[in-house]
């Protein structure tokens, strides 16, 4: 089993005023600690999807740190979508198939569906 949860949005850095960034990532931060064993207890192991590169420097240790503590789990997978959309996402993913196809010979030999 698994569940995906729409945490914090990459547009939330541009709507939301500063203060408030701030404290979602504290709040962020402290759920992490604080649940970890609850994880642990019940077996889920933590996953994150979004462009975690963007999140202060304090924050990704603590993801880190969670994802690390629930890794052995092997129950129910619960990914946290923090600093994502389905946009960015995309093009992503786009940029590492041009990346590795510059690397491999060029875009020839590639096939994309669904």
């Amino acid at each position: 089993p698994a569940l995906t949860l729409y945490a914090f949005s990459e547009e939330n850095w541009k709507k939301r005023p500063v203060g408030e960034v701030s404290f979602l990532m504290s709040l962020l931060s402290r759920y992490l600690k604080a649940e970890v064993p609850t994880l642990n207890k019940n077996n889920i192991r933590l996953e994150y999807i979004g462009r975690q590169h963007e999140l202060p420097g304090d924050v990704q240790e603590r993801m880190a740190w969670a994802r690390e503590a629930t890794a052995r789990n092997s129950g129910m997978v619960l990914t946290l979508a923090l600093n994502y959309s389905a946009r960015s996402e995309l093009v992503d993913a786009f940029q590492s198939m041009v990346t590795a196809a510059s690397q491999n010979g060029g875009i020839d030999h590639l096939r994309i569906d669904e």
